[in-house]
């Protein structure tokens, strides 16, 4: 798979949310979006999109200083789910197992 025109929308909605969850300045935000846009510019034509992505997450974390910028997501996200297997007996889980076995 390579690049295409319908991957931008994309790489720019990650790059909003990466931004937005690493908190910088509306400066900042105006920058990282100019460089990112430019990256399919410069890329290979043959680059993957999980390649244009990885060079825009490495730009946002240089520019940002901020090392992982969904680590307050993903502790919340770990944080929410430890809970989570206490809320399910061995039976039930056992009955649910047995349940999709029967339907396969």
């Amino acid at each position: 798979m390579k690049l295409y025109l319908g991957c931008c929308p994309c790489v720019l909605r990650q790059t909003l949310q990466a931004y937005r969850y690493a908190s910088v300045s509306e400066k900042k935000q105006v920058r990282i979006i100019g460089e990112v846009m430019s990256l399919p510019q410069t890329a290979d034509p043959s680059s993957r999109p999980p390649e244009i992505v990885a060079r825009m997450h490495t730009l946002i974390r240089n520019l940002t200083k901020c090392e992982d910028p969904y680590l307050g997501l993903k502790q919340t996200s770990i944080g929410n789910n430890l809970d989570l297997p206490k809320q399910f007996s061995a039976d039930a889980v056992k009955r649910s197992l047995r349940n999709m076995i029967k339907q396969t």
